[in-house]
């Protein structure tokens, strides 16, 4: 489906971007900036400050979008892709199988030499699939999209998990019948924590 027919054919689209304080060094306006880029235009976005944890804020955001689809982006991440949004959300209206989807993902290219050496030994820190549509436990908060009717449909976010929201959700998905699956061709950038000390804080307190 080309981005001319998807003008006429795609619902809009709510992109909700949880943040301490809608700033994250700096990251927030640029990844704004990065979603001003992107093919496809026909989305509103929503950055909601200072709610913890993150799934309340995401249901917050969620509350207030006007979207037929909803695209959860957290607000460290860098967007790698012009056509991230494009074809991120062309799936879930191609086929009504998929539940949940998202991008490729790996670390910036500014990662120093403790985040490099960090992602080979954390497993979850970089997803390259090999297929266009690899169905994968890799999608992540990172950079997400759902429909809105099955994201109220499994109840939204849980608001009290402080950790373990990534496979909470996948967990309610499936139980509905429906796919998650990753695609190849589309990423953004996801750091690790930068040092020791920021990875212990990530671990255990985060």
């Amino acid at each position: 489906v080309r981005i001319s027919k998807l003008k006429k054919i795609m619902p809009k689209v709510s992109i909700i971007i949880p943040s301490l304080d809608g700033y994250r060094n700096g990251n927030v306006p640029r990844l704004l900036a990065d979603l001003k880029r992107q093919t496809f235009k026909d989305f509103e976005v929503h950055v909601i400050k200072g709610v913890v944890p993150n799934g309340r804020a995401r249901n917050v955001g969620a509350k207030k979008a006007k979207g037929d689809i909803f695209v959860f982006i957290d607000d460290d991440v860098e967007i790698g892709s012009d056509d991230l949004i494009e074809k991120l959300i062309e799936p879930l209206f191609r086929d009504s199988s998929i539940g949940l989807i998202g991008p490729s993902f790996t670390i910036p290219k500014d990662s120093n030499k403790f985040q490099r050496y960090l992602a080979k030994q954390l497993p979850r820190s970089e997803f390259i699939p090999k297929e266009d549509m690899l169905e994968t436990d890799m999608v992540t908060h990172a950079c997400m999209a759902i429909t809105a009717k099955l994201f109220w449909q499994i109840g939204g976010e849980n608001e009290i998990l402080p950790r373990g929201s990534d496979p909470d959700l996948r967990y309610r998905i499936r139980q509905k019948g429906f796919k998650i699956v990753g695609r190849k061709g589309i990423f953004v950038y996801h750091p690790v924590p930068e040092n020791l000390i920021k990875l212990i804080e990530y671990s255990f307190f985060a």
